[in-house]
């Protein structure tokens, strides 16, 4: 009789350790997959960084065109003025110098 309890006690001391490796286990694969995890929300996040820096930049380059552009009108624009004034100018010395 005592030998029995003695296995049983024995087996449930086998049985706790099973249990608690089994626990240990289930501990480092909850935290693998946390880290997982965190890793690939941080490399989603870098990505989504770099897609948002890309789109910036490319909407900069297009404003920085669209500025580009509206000066040069401003100043074909200028010189288109200036050169009509000249006509002008010379247009009026030149009836001056008619009359």
């Amino acid at each position: 009789m005592l030998a029995k309890a003695l296995e049983r006690e024995a087996a449930l001391k086998r049985l706790e350790e099973l249990e608690k490796e089994a626990r240990k286990r289930e501990i480092v694969e909850l935290q693998s997959h946390y880290n997982q995890g965190k890793q690939d929300k941080a490399a989603y996040e870098k990505m989504i960084e770099s897609l948002v820096a890309a789109e910036n930049a490319k909407q900069w380059e297009a404003r920085e065109q669209q500025w580009r552009r509206e000066d040069q009108a401003r100043v074909n624009l200028l010189k288109d003025v200036y050169a009509n004034r000249e006509q002008d100018i010379m247009l009026k010395a030149a009836k001056r110098k008619e009359a």
